[in-house]
């Protein structure tokens, strides 16, 4: 009977521990801000630390606070549990509120490479496609053509990309307007098509 009663309170004192705990993290992370580099004790307090990123950030009414809080859980996600997709997923949230944040971007390209998870990141960039400008639309397309071209071996749908590209960037022929890595990804694409001939008409457009 002692015996039963003393593995009964002590199951009791773990669970108020663990209950005391969870609080601690749910209370400092509701405190305010953005300073929520506590001292997390196991994977258990982690996975609680970064629910709640997750629970602001879902709660969060200003766009430039769900993209801070969706950053912030991006990088633990990648730094503390070495989940690089969880990582993308978060990324790609802060991403929604910035479209047209072109180092975001970057970091979200170079995020879905080590993820593997370049399919979700080509659909993300079809999706905010309609929320860019003319020139963002051709820079994203290249981009998409890359990704289509390249891991997702796709070569139809880099051929649409890449003449996308072009059609947005015809207007802004600037340095960095991506019209000549179109140019050249839709040659490549078409030539291993078996379709060389449909370059033609472009390249006379481009003249």
């Amino acid at each position: 009977h002692d015996a039963r009663a003393f593995v009964a309170q002590d199951r009791r004192e773990k669970s108020f521990r663990i209950s005391a705990r969870t609080r601690e993290l749910v209370g400092v992370a509701d405190a305010g801000g953005l300073d929520f580099h506590q001292d997390l004790a196991g994977p258990g307090a982690i996975k609680v630390h970064h629910f709640n990123f997750e629970r602001r950030a879902g709660l969060a009414t200003e766009s430039a606070r769900r993209r801070a809080l969706w950053l912030e859980l991006s990088r633990l996600r990648v730094e503390q549990q070495q989940d690089p997709e969880l990582g993308f997923l978060a990324l790609a949230r802060a991403y929604r509120e910035s479209p047209r944040d072109l180092s975001l971007r970057a970091q979200l390209v170079e995020l879905a490479g080590q993820a593997k998870s370049e399919e979700a990141l080509a659909a993300l960039l079809e999706e905010i496609l309609p929320q860019l400008t003319p020139e963002g639309v051709a820079q994203a397309s290249l981009t998409l053509g890359g990704l289509y071209e390249g891991p997702l071996e796709d070569p139809e749908q880099a051929a649409v990309s890449y003449r996308r590209a072009l059609d947005h960037g015809a207007s802004t022929p600037r340095p960095g307007s991506g019209q000549a890595p179109a140019l050249a990804g839709l040659d490549r694409v078409l030539e291993g098509l078996g379709r060389w001939e449909e370059l033609l008409p472009v390249l006379e457009a481009s003249l």
